[in-house]
């Protein structure tokens, strides 16, 4: 369950389009397009809801987190979690990743460049979601030894020197995904 979680807290920092050319794109796109208009929606939730936060965006993120950490620290964390739980686990991920309509994306945009210009949002990072180093770790083989499939998460710093160094130099710069990227009329 905790890899499941996981891959979809990774996605919300995959996203690399501006929520101004999603918006444009699926307003243009003809509503007999059902895939395309999907895919665009799917963006646009886990865009404006998932990585700013909008509406009940922050809520439903902040249960995954705190569902992956007490899946994480459980004795045995690779159990079954119960029904309800489970439940309520994809109705926050249906909420932020799926291509379910939100309703009014327009009045969503005026909101998320409303909330901009007060500088009320912040983009959402890795480092913010809290995914423990653990998953990424190689698992050990039945010797107990590590299996070496991916160098770099051997040589990982484990004070993220690197990291925070490019996160500060991308906060400094202006680019995709920033406020002053999408903000616009739509």
């Amino acid at each position: 369950m905790v890899l499941y979680m996981a891959k979809y807290l990774r996605g919300l920092v995959g996203e690399k389009k501006s929520i101004r050319c999603v918006l444009a794109e699926y307003q243009t796109t003809d509503s007999s397009q059902h895939k395309a208009r999907e895919a665009l929606r799917r963006q646009l939730n886990t865009l404006l809801l998932g990585v700013y936060g909008l509406r009940e965006g922050r809520t439903h993120l902040n249960y995954l987190r705190h569902e992956m950490d007490l899946c994480m620290n459980a004795d045995p964390w690779k159990q079954e979690l119960p029904p309800e739980r489970r439940n309520k686990i994809d109705e926050a991920i249906r909420y932020l990743f799926t291509a379910y309509d939100h309703g009014d994306y327009p009045t969503l945009w005026k909101e998320y460049e409303q909330r901009c210009r007060a500088n009320e949002l912040q983009r959402l990072t890795y480092y913010d979601l809290g995914i423990p180093r653990m998953i990424f770790k190689p698992k050990p083989d039945k010797n107990g030894k590590q299996k070496k499939k991916n160098k770099k998460l051997n040589n990982v710093d484990p004070n993220n020197t690197k990291g925070k160094k490019k996160e500060r130099r991308r906060k400094g710069r202006k680019g995709k995904g920033d406020c002053s990227d999408d903000a616009g009329n739509m």
